[in-house]
């Protein structure tokens, strides 16, 4: 039998977050309508120029509560996804292989400062509002036909920017582009995945600062990307031989709610992320990809994922800190001479309450590679001299503590953060004053060693972030008068603009009106004329009336 449940006592309904929504213009199906009307001349021409891998794109939906998982996941300063397992982000390796575009090239860069083109006028853009319209485009397009001329090539290009690539919730596309494209022969030449990246980035980042609700960037690149990398929503293979790029081999995923994302993102194992992605045989083969691999092993354009990815147990030996220096009340006779380093950055430690045990220590910070200043400030030591602590430095360091004298207990450096060979000279380091007194009976008999009186004879240098940081707000300073400067040349360039077409429409209308004064007075004398005319004729008629009517009277 059923039993019934009183509603007195169950408990009230909780009230979850909002979930947050986003909406996009961004459609694969408009644009795979427009490309499987391409002819096979218009395909090979769109092909030679790099874009051939967007022509395969198929006819995917957009997942969207994955993607708005992936947008609250993102991370605006270090431009990563966040997750429980660590932090992964979007490589140029990983463009390379999901859509086949350039990532090694001459940079795809829209400046401010760009010259107002012929070109632009010629696809409807204006000075002020330089953006075409998809509409435009696709008019364009289908009064083209089957034609594969440069007009073809370009407008079916900034199409596919306009919809696919860089695709922008108000329907338009910057015209800006077809800088670009005015010599079809340097378009290979640039690298468009990563202008495709910088796209996407910069709409994340509208997203999670601004909250915006319309969505813009390729966001098809996104959900291919949570589909390579995670085992979360991923739907089956397609049933075809099409392997490259790597959005045609995903089917369509099955719709979830927003809430089984969230939960399968906070229960995500390690073994359901692959963090970097590994190129096939076959993709090892296409130029691009290789273009792409080069570039990951020779510099850090291309950081694996994992290499990004941080645990919640972190290896305090694995960072890299600046620290402050504080040689306060320190006297030594011999300062320590500079520390022979082979990078220029300073890092600065303060040692308060340093306790040096019986035993050498771990370094703290090993891979540090700075030089450092020390605190030695209520140092606390051991009845008994302990080992140095730079046992565990990267590499080769020496620390010359001859006639370190201390009178109570003689120690050894603490310079344990010192990597890249260095040697800290600390001759005839002499503490005057060293009376101890008992800080805590229960923790090894320590003592503390009072430097409250100490004096440096030779004060060190000050440090030289001082000057970079004058240096660097004297350039964020200037970088921020270039852009006020350059916003107003801008300005100044579109009044100039409206000034001169508006000197042009009014020498234009003055010809005209030239022209229609001629017009009018050439009028006039016809109109004359024809006065001329019909009063004679109107004369003779009187004249025949009158001689009629007295050839009659007679």
């Amino acid at each position: 039998m059923r039993k019934s449940t009183r509603r007195s006592l169950l408990p009230p309904p909780q009230l979850q977050d909002p979930v947050r929504t986003f909406s996009t213009r961004f459609s694969v199906k408009s644009y795979v309508r427009r490309v499987e009307r391409l002819t096979n001349e218009q395909r090979s021409a769109v092909t030679r120029l790099g874009f051939g891998s967007v022509l395969l794109v198929p006819n995917h939906l957009l997942t969207k509560n994955l993607l708005a998982e992936l947008m609250d996941r993102w991370d605006c300063e270090k431009q990563t996804f966040v997750l429980h397992l660590g932090e992964i982000s979007i490589t140029l390796l990983d463009v390379a292989l999901i859509l086949g575009l350039r990532v090694v090239g001459n940079p795809v860069l829209l400046k401010e400062d760009e010259p107002f083109s012929e070109l632009e006028e010629e696809y409807g853009a204006t000075v002020s509002k330089r953006k075409v319209t998809i509409a435009s485009l696709e008019s364009r397009l289908d009064s083209l036909g089957d034609s594969v001329c440069d007009d073809f090539i370009r407008a079916f290009l900034l199409y596919t920017m306009g919809t696919f690539l860089f695709p922008n919730p108000n329907g338009k596309v910057d015209s800006r582009y077809l800088s670009f494209l005015r010599n079809l022969d340097n378009v290979c030449q640039f690298a468009w995945g990563a202008a495709v990246i910088e796209d996407l980035s910069q709409w994340l980042v509208k997203r999670k600062e601004n909250n915006v609700q319309y969505m813009g960037g390729c966001l098809m690149l996104l959900q291919t990307w949570s589909y390579e990398h995670f085992d979360i929503g991923r739907p089956g293979l397609q049933d075809h031989n099409v392997t490259f790029p790597r959005i045609c081999r995903w089917d369509n995923s099955k719709f979830h709610q927003r809430h089984w994302f969230t939960s399968r993102f906070k229960d995500l194992h390690d073994d359901q992320v692959i963090w970097t992605l590994q190129p096939t045989s076959q993709e090892l083969e296409v130029d691009i990809i290789k273009k792409a691999m080069k570039l990951q092993g020779d510099s850090k354009e291309l950081p694996s994922a994992q290499s990004c990815s941080t645990s919640t147990s972190i290896n305090s030996n694995e960072l890299h800190r600046v620290h402050e220096i504080n040689f306060e009340n320190q006297v030594v006779e011999d300062t320590p001479t500079k520390l022979n380093t082979c990078e220029v950055n300073i890092e600065e430690v303060n040692l308060e309450n340093l306790i040096v045990e019986e035993t050498p220590t771990k370094s703290i910070s090993g891979e540090v590679c700075c030089e450092q200043e020390v605190n030695l400030d209520k140092l606390i030591v051991e009845e008994t001299p302990t080992e140095s602590i730079c046992d565990e430095v990267c590499s080769e360091k020496e620390v010359n503590l001859d006639k370190l004298i201390v009178e109570e207990t003689p120690t050894e450096s603490i310079c344990d953060e010192v990597c890249s060979e260095k040697e800290v000279n600390l001759d005839k380091l002499i503490v005057e004053e060293t009376p101890t007194q008992s800080i805590c009976d229960e923790v090894c008999s320590e003592k503390e060693v009072n430097l409250d009186k100490l004096q440096v004879e030779d004060s060190p240098t000050e440090s030289i972030f001082d000057e970079d940081d004058l240096r660097k707000r004297l350039f964020a300073i200037s970088e921020e008068e270039n852009v006020d400067l350059k916003d107003k040349v801008s300005q100044l360039m579109e009044e100039n603009s409206v000034l001169r077409r508006q000197v042009l429409s009014n020498s234009q209308y003055e010809a005209q009106n030239a022209e229609l004064k001629k017009e009018l007075d050439m009028l006039r004398e016809e109109n004359r004329g024809l006065r001329h005319l019909i009063n004679y004729h109107v004369n003779q008629l009187d004249r025949h009336i009158l001689f009629a009517e007295t050839n009659e009277a007679e």
